[in-house]
């Protein structure tokens, strides 16, 4: 209620919705409210909404996807499931299931980007149960409202709960964007596999926050 300081009922609300044809075609939806926020808020359904589409194996693409997804490049250890902005941002933990692009169809509001990528293969190498000389390429673009704590022009912290219950989490809701893009290029080569991973990410509003002793290191800048 407003009198406890949270704007919403204290109900919580989700509905996840998957369409597949064969592993050709997919695509899904989330809807999520939790307690504390409004089922209603800035002409939406809910405080998080999440799409995504993907096609895989047709032709030279390997899979497409539109909307909302996940990278892991190079075992996580540059782009892993929960991508952000920079290592002091990002999970450390290495991903060992591999270098791919997923749709994110999670309750998760974090650890995902927004816009496209797609993998196509340049060579296929031979058929068979392995696969020597198969070389892909990825690409990728996103560009993801954020919430963040602004003092001026300035931001001075990203919040990371995605909770948006109060007056002072609505306020520092989606106030600033991460742009994103790059690619990979990876290579299996029967017994060694090479993989080079290029992307740049840019803040809309620069992340400067205040001096103290354990963020002196914290990245600061707009790129």
């Amino acid at each position: 209620s407003e009198s406890g300081g949270y704007t919403g009922d204290p109900l919580s609300f989700s509905l996840r919705y998957g369409f597949k044809y064969k592993e050709t075609i997919m695509w899904g939806m989330v809807v999520e409210k939790d307690p504390g926020e409004k089922l209603f808020s800035k002409k939406i359904l809910a405080d998080y909404n999440s799409f995504n589409f993907s096609l895989n194996e047709i032709g030279i693409i390997k899979n497409l996807i539109v909307g909302d997804y996940t990278l892991s490049f190079g075992q996580g250890l540059v782009c892993g499931n929960n991508f952000s902005l920079g290592k002091n941002l990002s999970s450390s933990a290495p991903d060992v299931y591999g270098n791919k692009i997923k749709r994110h169809f999670s309750l998760s509001e974090q650890g995902f980007m927004r816009g496209l990528a797609s993998s196509i293969y340049l060579n296929r190498g031979e058929t068979g149960s392995k696969k020597p000389c198969e070389i892909i390429l990825t690409g990728f673009w996103s560009g993801k409202k954020i919430d963040s704590n602004m003092e001026g022009e300035y931001c001075t912290s990203i919040n990371k709960t995605g909770l948006h219950r109060t007056s002072g989490e609505i306020e520092s809701r989606s106030n600033n964007m991460v742009s994103t893009y790059g690619l990979h290029l990876e290579g299996d080569f029967k017994n060694v596999q090479l993989g080079f991973t290029a992307f740049n990410w840019r803040l809309k509003h620069e992340l400067k926050p205040e001096i103290k002793p354990y963020n002196l290191f914290y990245f600061r800048d707009k790129q």
